[in-house]
């Protein structure tokens, strides 16, 4: 893979050092592939620019789930986890789970939920929607990691 320097502000490298470890090399990708897309539609669209420009968006919607759901499972760890569910969250491994089901159902059963939307984690009351695989893994990737980070002191 080749590599490249980029630069941005100060108080712009000052806010990504707060925001703690984010995958920045695959934010960049995400957004120079957007914007290669976006002037690959100057002209008339093929077949493939389409592909592109949906890989694109693709590679645009995980990042911002596996963010969000990141930044969630850790708050949700830090501020409300009871410690048999956060307990629980550390012993899951949803790594080797390959079954149909959506993730937030494995989930919420480990926990012992028994499916009611409203019990849920990953249920959004604004929006009426269940989150998708990558928020999941990233919430219970972050919630386990806020676990190794306080059961033995516990």
């Amino acid at each position: 893979m080749a590599r490249m320097s980029i630069y941005v502000p100060d108080d712009m490298k000052e806010r990504m050092d707060q925001a703690g470890e984010l995958n920045w090399s695959g934010i960049a990708q995400a957004a120079f592939a957007s914007a290669m897309v976006t002037n690959s539609f100057q002209k008339e669209p093929v077949m493939e620019d389409v592909i592109e420009r949906l890989r694109a968006s693709k590679a645009e919607y995980e990042q911002f789930e596996t963010t969000e759901g990141s930044r969630a499972g850790r708050e949700w760890a830090m501020k409300f986890a009871a410690y048999p569910d956060l307990k629980a969250m550390g012993e899951m491994d949803l790594d080797s789970y390959y079954g149909d089901e959506p993730l937030h159902h494995v989930v919420d059963r480990h926990l012992g939920h028994d499916g009611d939307r409203d019990e849920s984690l990953f249920f959004d009351h604004d929006t009426r929607k269940m989150a998708g695989d990558e928020y999941v893994k990233a919430f219970v990737a972050a919630a386990a990691e806020v676990w190794q980070e306080v059961s033995e002191k516990l």
